[in-house]
C-alpha cells in the first residue's frame, strides 16, 4: 500500500511536469521571463479573461509591456445582474448558447485567478480596422486601448491578493508558486476550434 501511494504521487508529480511542459510550449513567454506583472479586474471579466472566454481588455491607457499577465480579481462582487448581463453579450459573441460555454459557478474576488499572454496593445481604432472589421473577433471593445490575450492559464487554487492600479508587480517570492498551480484552460468549445 505504502508503495502504490508512492507510485501515485510520482505519477500525479509526473503529470503536472508535463502539464508545466505544455504550457510552455504554447506560450511565447517562459517562466523564467515571468516578472509578475499583474494586473487588477473587476469580475465578472476577470475571470472571463483567465478563462479565454474574454480574449480582450480595454483601458484608458496604453501600454508596451508584452509578456505573462497575471489578473487579480478586485474586491467589489458582482451582481447576479452584471453576471447575467455579461455572460449574455459573450454568448453573443460566440453565438452559443449558455450551456455551450464554461462559464464559472462562482466569481471570486480579490483572488489572483491565473495569467494570459499579452501579446499587443492597440488603440481602439486600430483594433476595429484590424479585428472587427476583417471579422476576425466579433468581440466589441469600447475603451482606447485593447489589450490583446491568448493562451489562457488557471490557477488550481487562486491566492489570495491585493491589487493596485495600472500594471502593477506581485511579491518575487509569490511568483513560482504560482507558476507551479497554473492549469490550461479548455478551449476546445470554441467555434473557431474546429
Amino acid at each position: 500500500a505504502e508503495q502504490t501511494r508512492a507510485m501515485q504521487f510520482i505519477s500525479r508529480r509526473a503529470q503536472n511536469k508535463n502539464v508545466r511542459k505544455k504550457l510552455q510550449k504554447r506560450s511565447k513567454f517562459r517562466d523564467s521571463q515571468d516578472q509578475g506583472v499583474c494586473l487588477s479586474m473587476h469580475q465578472p471579466w476577470a475571470s472571463l479573461l483567465v478563462l479565454g472566454i474574454k480574449k480582450v481588455e480595454g483601458r484608458s491607457w496604453n501600454s508596451g509591456y508584452r509578456g505573462r499577465l497575471w489578473i487579480a480579481s478586485a474586491r467589489r462582487e458582482p451582481t447576479p445582474f452584471e453576471i447575467e448581463e455579461v455572460e449574455q453579450q459573450y454568448c453573443e459573441v460566440y453565438g452559443l448558447p449558455r450551456d455551450q460555454i464554461p462559464f464559472p459557478k462562482e466569481y471570486a474576488t480579490t483572488a489572483l485567478l491565473g495569467c494570459v499572454d499579452m501579446v499587443d496593445c492597440l488603440s481602439n481604432q486600430e483594433y476595429q480596422q484590424q479585428f472587427i472589421e476583417t471579422g476576425l473577433s466579433t468581440e466589441q471593445n469600447a475603451s482606447a486601448h485593447c489589450f490583446l490575450c491568448e493562451n489562457p492559464r488557471k490557477l488550481v487554487l487562486p491566492g489570495q491578493i491585493s491589487g493596485d492600479h495600472k500594471l502593477w508587480k506581485m511579491p518575487r517570492e509569490r511568483i513560482k508558486p504560482m507558476q507551479a498551480g497554473l492549469a490550461p484552460c479548455d478551449l476546445s468549445w470554441l467555434p473557431d476550434n474546429d
